[in-house]
C-alpha cells in the first residue's frame, strides 16, 4: 500500500508519482515551476491512494502576495468537501502571509481550521513540513513549529480512514511556486533515503564552477538534513547527512556558473533534535569547503541547533568583459553593463514586464574599460515594455575608490536603442522600451513629459500609478493598473496585452489616450459602471484589452492618439 511506502522526488528525472500535471515548467534540472493556471498532483483514485500518517517534507519557493499557489494533501477518494490538508497557502489580504489549513466534511459543507505562519516570507526557498499522526497535525517551516491542530484530525487508511495525495497548485497570473524536493516518511519510519552512516558522495547543479563541501553528523533519532545556498540561491534540494562525525565525511559537489567574484555560501541545518544527553543529540558539521580546488579559510562549523552557517568565497575575477545570455524566444533584449568592483563583483537580476529572466548575474567589466553584454531572449512582442535591473549587493568602504556600483551602459530591444543609467546603491531601476508597432497601427515612440511632468512606468503586474501637476506620460504596462494623472495634460499610454485598466481622473479635451501599435478601427466605447462608479469603458485591440474612464461620458477625436 502506498500509504506505508516512503517517497522521495527531486525532479532530476521527471515528475515521479506526480503524474496528474498540466502547465508545469520542467525546463530547469532539479526543480519544477507552476505559474498561471497549473497543477502537479498524485492521482486520487480511492481511499488507499497517496499516503497516511507520517512526515511530509517539501522544499519550495512561493512567490506572490495574493492567493494562488498552494501545497496541498488532497483526499484519496477525490471527493469534496473532504479531508484536505493545505501545507501552505497565501492569505487574501495582500500582506503575503502564509498559512496552513485542515479541512473536513461538515455535514456536506466545508469545515476548516486555518493557522497563520508568522514571520514566513515569500520569494525565498523554505522547507515546509507537516507531521500527520493520530489526533495531531504539526506544521513546521525551516524546522520551526509554526502551528498545531488537534481537532478534526483525519484518520488514515491503515487505521480505518482515508489517505491523502500530494499536490501543488497555482491559479493566479501574479503568483507562482517552484518545487525542489518532495519527501514522505511513514510515521515511525526512517526518513526517505536514510543512510547506513557510510560516507556518501552527493552532487547537484550544473556548470563549470565547483563548490565542494565536507559534511558529517551526530545522528540521533534520524539523520541531519540541510540545504545549501550560493549567493542567496538554493542549489539542489534537501540533503541528508550520512557520515558520522569523526568517522569520515560526506563529499557534496555543487556545480554552477558563479565565476571568480566573491560569493556567499550558506548551509542551513533543518532538523535539530535533542534527547536530553550528549549521546542523544542530532547535529551537523561542516568540516571544510573548497571552491574550484582552493580551500576556503575558516570553512568549518559545528551546527548544534537548527539554522544557517555562512561562509565566504574570496573574489578571483579577472574583470574581462563577459558575454552572457538567458531565456528563449524570438525577441532579443541586449543590456550592456559594467561595475566598480570593490570587495567583490556587483550582482544583479533583470525582470521584463515584472517577470525575472535568468538567475542572478555577476558583473565582470570594469566601468570605463568595456561592458559586459547580456542577451535576454523572450516572446514579449511589439508593445511597450518595462525592463527592471535590480542591483543586489551594494558595498561602500568610505571612499570613492572603495565603492561597489553597477552601471547600465545601454539597452537595445530588437535592435532599437533605449537609454541606460547608473545603479549606485542597491535596489531596482526601471527602463522603458517604447512600443514598436503591431496590431494594425503604425510604429511610434512614447510622448515626452512637459511642464514639470514625468514619465511614470508600471511593471508587468498590477500597479497603482500617480502623476504630478505637470504634463505626465503614464505607461501602465501589463497587469490591471489603476492610474491617476493629477494636474496638467496627461498622456496615458496603452498597448496590446495591457489588460483591463482604470483611470480615475481623465479629463476629456485635455488628457489623451495614446494607443501604441493599436488600429483605430478596433477602438470601441460604451457607458457602464464598476463598483458604483459610472464612466466610459474603452475597448481596444484584438486581445480584449480595455480602460475604464471614471466620470467620463464622451470622448472627442482629439482625445485619442494613435502612435
Amino acid at each position: 500500500m502506498s500509504g506505508t511506502t516512503a517517497l522521495s522526488i527531486s525532479f532530476d528525472n521527471g515528475l515521479g508519482t506526480l503524474g496528474n500535471a498540466y502547465n508545469v515548467d520542467q525546463s530547469v534540472y532539479g526543480q519544477v515551476t507552476l505559474a498561471g493556471n497549473s497543477a502537479l498532483m498524485e492521482w486520487a483514485s480511492g481511499p488507499s491512494a497517496g499516503h497516511g500518517y507520517g512526515t511530509y517534507t517539501i522544499q519550495a519557493q512561493v512567490n506572490g502576495n495574493q492567493p494562488g499557489p498552494a501545497i496541498i494533501l488532497w483526499p484519496g477518494d477525490d471527493k469534496w468537501p473532504g479531508q484536505e490538508i493545505d501545507i501552505v497557502e497565501i492569505t487574501p489580504n495582500g500582506s503575503g502571509q502564509q498559512y496552513g489549513t485542515v479541512h473536513w466534511n461538515a455535514g456536506g459543507s466545508d469545515g476548516y481550521t486555518a493557522q497563520i505562519y508568522y514571520g514566513v516570507t515569500a520569494w525565498t526557498p523554505h522547507t515546509y513540513q507537516m507531521v500527520w499522526e493520530p489526533g495531531l497535525i504539526t506544521f513546521k517551516v525551516d524546522g520551526n513549529v509554526t502551528a498545531t491542530v488537534n481537532q478534526h484530525v483525519p484518520v488514515d487508511y491503515a487505521h480505518g480512514g482515508m489517505n491523502d495525495t500530494i499536490g501543488f497548485l497555482n491559479n493566479n497570473n501574479n503568483t507562482s511556486i517552484t518545487v525542489y524536493q518532495v519527501d514522505y516518511a511513514p510515521l515511525g519510519a526512517a526518513a526517505p533515503g536514510a543512510s547506513s552512516h557510510s560516507p556518501a558522495t552527493l552532487a547537484a547543479g550544473s556548470g563549470g564552477d565547483k563548490l565542494v563541501l565536507k559534511v558529517s553528523e551526530d545522528a540521533y533519532n534520524g539523520d541531519a538534513q540541510y540545504t545549501v545556498k550560493v549567493d542567496g540561491s538554493q542549489v539542489g534540494g534537501t540533503f541528508t547527512a550520512s557520515a558520522l562525525h569523526g568517522s569520515g565525511d560526506d563529499v557534496v559537489t555543487l556545480s554552477g556558473a558563479w565565476g571568480g567574484s566573491a560569493h556567499s555560501v550558506v548551509v542551513n541545518f533543518l532538523n535539530d533534535a535533542w534527547g536530553g544527553t550528549t549521546g542523544a543529540d542530532r547535529n551537523l558539521y561542516v568540516d571544510g569547503i573548497s571552491y574550484n580546488g582552493t580551500a576556503l579559510p575558516n570553512s568549518s562549523a559545528s551546527l548544534m541547533s537548527s539554522g544557517p552557517a555562512s561562509f565566504s568565497v574570496a573574489a578571483t575575477a579577472t574583470h574581462t568583459p563577459a558575454t552572457l545570455s538567458a531565456g528563449s524566444g524570438s525577441d532579443q533584449l541586449v543590456i550592456r553593463l559594467s561595475e566598480d568592483a570593490y570587495n567583490g563583483d556587483a550582482q544583479y537580476t533583470v525582470k521584463v514586464d515584472g517577470t525575472q529572466v535568468g538567475g542572478t548575474f555577476t558583473a565582470s567589466a570594469l566601468h570605463g574599460a568595456g561592458s559586459d553584454q547580456l542577451t535576454l531572449s523572450g516572446n514579449w512582442g511589439t508593445g511597450a515594455h518595462t525592463v527592471q535591473v535590480n542591483f543586489l549587493n551594494d558595498a561602500w568602504g568610505g571612499t570613492a575608490a572603495t565603492d561597489r556600483n553597477l552601471y547600465v551602459d545601454g539597452i537595445t530591444y530588437n535592435g532599437q536603442a533605449a537609454s541606460g543609467g547608473n545603479l549606485l546603491s542597491a535596489g531596482p531601476v526601471n527602463f522603458g522600451i517604447a512600443a514598436s508597432g503591431g496590431g494594425g497601427g503604425s510604429t511610434g515612440t512614447l510622448p515626452s513629459p512637459a511642464n514639470g511632468g514625468k514619465l511614470v512606468q508600471g511593471t508587468g503586474s498590477a500597479d497603482k500609478l500617480s502623476g504630478t501637476g505637470g504634463d505626465d506620460v503614464i505607461v501602465g504596462g501589463r497587469g490591471n493598473d489603476g492610474m491617476t494623472g493629477g494636474g496638467g495634460a496627461d498622456s496615458f499610454v496603452l498597448a496590446q496585452g495591457d489588460g483591463p485598466d482604470w483611470i480615475n481622473d481623465f479629463t476629456a479635451g485635455t488628457d489623451h489616450l495614446v494607443f501604441q501599435g493599436i488600429a483605430k478601427a478596433t477602438v470601441t466605447t460604451n457607458l457602464t459602471s464598476y463598483y458604483g462608479s459610472g464612466g466610459l469603458d474603452v475597448h481596444y485591440g484584438t486581445g480584449g484589452d480595455s480602460v475604464f474612464l471614471q466620470g467620463v461620458w464622451k470622448l472627442g477625436a482629439s482625445d485619442l492618439v494613435f502612435a
